[in-house]
């Protein structure tokens, strides 16, 4: 009894881990300046909202409005977060590599959580 009561838990345990994959947070800032200096986001939503940002890597930046109309704004790294102005207010960002040029920002204040799909340069010429 024992001994299949171990071997479930190892079943149960490998399952877990296999089903699950984690976000790896970026430790530093120059991880997180590395992601987005220069780089355009293809921002989602959790409410399924697009967007579109370049991050100049003078710590300027501009971000596409509804409609289509180009906004400008700024951006700096605290730590290992990304803050910016580019919604209604300055924001602070954690970030999580998911995979490839993917990214789950979590803001500081945990009310936002876009995804961002990078992609080099600025072929949308924001």
């Amino acid at each position: 009894m024992k001994s299949s009561a171990l071997g479930i838990a190892a079943v149960v345990a490998l399952g877990l881990s296999v089903g699950t994959v984690e976000a790896q947070t970026l430790a530093s800032g120059d991880e997180v300046r590395a992601v987005f200096a220069g780089k355009t986001a293809y921002i989602t939503h959790r409410n399924g909202s697009t967007q579109k940002a370049f991050f100049e890597a003078d710590g300027k930046a501009r971000i596409t409005e509804s409609g289509g109309k180009v906004r400008g704004g700024t951006w700096t790294i605290d730590k290992n977060t990304i803050c910016h102005d580019l919604s209604s207010e300055r924001k602070c960002y954690t970030v999580n590599k998911k995979d490839g040029d993917t990214f789950q920002l979590q803001s500081t204040d945990m009310k936002w959580l876009p995804t961002y799909k990078m992609a080099a340069g600025n072929p949308d010429k924001l």
